[in-house]
């Protein structure tokens, strides 16, 4: 959550409180990736090559 642009209203534990809410809930599912195998699904789903 550091990477936020500036522009938000919620200090960033009130975000981790929410984010916490939603997955307890089953509103949203956790996300298992790393940052890299996300990269690399998002780049095959949008079918994106370099």
């Amino acid at each position: 959550m550091e990477n936020l642009d500036g522009n938000y209203y919620l200090h960033q534990d009130e975000l981790e409180k929410v984010r916490l809410t939603l997955v307890s809930t089953g509103r949203i599912k956790p996300l298992n990736y790393t940052e890299d195998e996300l990269r690399e699904y998002i780049k095959k789903e949008l079918k994106v090559y370099e």
